[in-house]
């Protein structure tokens, strides 16, 4: 879709306005796109049937009121997700993915908790910086996560969690305190320090 180059301007940091465009509007549909299909997924009995639309790894789009919508990927062999400028469908990742909506997807393959995501409206954004002992010089933009009216975080990330390089789409993850280097809200434009309530921005 893009050489190496062409990701710069997409990371998260880079693209802040677009970002906090989010903040007041209600979030109206989630849609994943993935290489994986239902029956595949949960040929690992690991999984539960409600883990299908947020563990199998694969882009994200966060559908706004007022016509906007965040398309959200992993940045090729980076530490980071990058917001896309157009919306894509499951066509241009080719034959073998599909795309997923979540008010048209079996009520089994994703949890309540997402589902009550849904008409909430988002109260902040926030960029989420990984660190590790390693020294690096990649970027490391690995996580994004929009604060709801229901008090419930929406969060797409990478590395932040265990299963490293899968990007995943969770509710109300605790982000692990040494794999964080930073949290900035887009709704106070700072660095704050991670769970940090409205209020308190």
């Amino acid at each position: 879709m893009y050489d190496e180059n062409q990701w710069l301007p997409f990371l998260p940091s880079r693209q802040k306005e677009n970002l906090a465009q989010a903040i007041g509007r209600r979030l109206l549909e989630v849609e994943r796109i993935f290489g994986v299909k239902p029956e595949q997924f949960l040929k690992n009995s690991y999984y539960k049937d409600a883990d299908f639309f947020v563990y199998n790894s694969g882009s994200v789009q966060l559908w706004f009121e007022g016509n906007l919508t965040h398309a959200l990927a992993m940045y090729p062999e980076q530490f980071s997700i990058a917001l896309l400028p157009e919306i894509f469908s499951a066509t241009e990742f080719g034959k073998h993915y599909c795309s997923y909506r979540l008010d048209k997807i079996d009520e089994r393959l994703a949890p309540k908790s997402l589902r009550d995501c849904l008409g909430q409206v988002c109260e902040d954004v926030r960029i989420w910086t990984f660190t590790d002992d390693f020294v690096t010089d990649e970027v490391s933009e690995a996580g994004i996560s929009y604060l709801l009216s229901n008090g419930k975080e929406l969060s797409y990330c990478i590395y932040l969690h265990d299963d490293l390089s899968n990007d995943y789409l969770l509710v109300d993850f605790v982000y692990p305190q040494d794999k964080v280097a930073n949290c900035f809200s887009l709704r106070s434009q700072k660095y704050i320090e991670p769970y940090t309530s409205i209020s308190s921005t």
